[in-house]
């Protein structure tokens, strides 16, 4: 399987800096982010989607937000797929997600951006994926694990894919 290489960087970061030993998560059945709370902000192809649904795969419960909606992923419980269904903006909105989130993945592509930083708990683990900071590290609260960016991860795991074919493509040959 080969997983596009920033939802593979975040997915390495989160080994190292969000341990789920740490951060009231625990590995429940084989499934490393069971009850964990993770919110995506963006949902676009590249990033978040695959984000979201390797994290729910993985146990996660996952909020996914956009401009216009979010989207919970329930975490598989080890015999089905994650359950997904549209959140009611009433009841649900970016901040109640922060807010129960023990880990929470930025990638605003626009420089106006800036998730309020009293949204995040002390002790999650945020992951600034854009270009531009979407999030003010002064302002952080105590004990965050703040990744402001993913780009030499992102690299190396372009040459972790790339070694993956090139072995895949080796075995095939012989």
């Amino acid at each position: 399987v080969y997983i596009p290489c920033t939802v593979l960087a975040v997915t390495r970061i989160l080994d190292t800096y969000a341990d789920p030993g740490h951060n009231h998560c625990s590995s429940i059945n084989g499934k490393k982010w069971s009850g964990c709370t993770v919110t995506i902000i963006n949902r676009s192809e590249i990033l978040g989607r695959p984000l979201a649904a390797l994290l729910a795969l993985q146990g996660a419960t996952v909020y996914s937000v956009d401009e216009t909606s979010i989207l919970m992923f329930e975490g598989s419980n080890g015999t089905s797929r994650p359950r997904m269904r549209r959140c009611d903006p009433h009841d649900t909105t970016l901040e109640t997600c922060c807010a129960k989130s023990n880990i929470i993945v930025t990638g605003v592509p626009t420089p106006g951006f800036c998730l309020p930083a009293h949204w995040i708990p002390d002790g999650a683990t945020v992951v600034n994926v854009s270009e531009f900071p979407n999030v003010d590290p002064t302002a952080l609260p105590p004990n965050v694990n703040w990744c402001p960016n993913v780009g030499k991860v992102t690299v190396a795991a372009l040459e972790e894919n790339l070694v993956r074919l090139h072995r895949q493509f080796l075995q095939e040959r012989n």
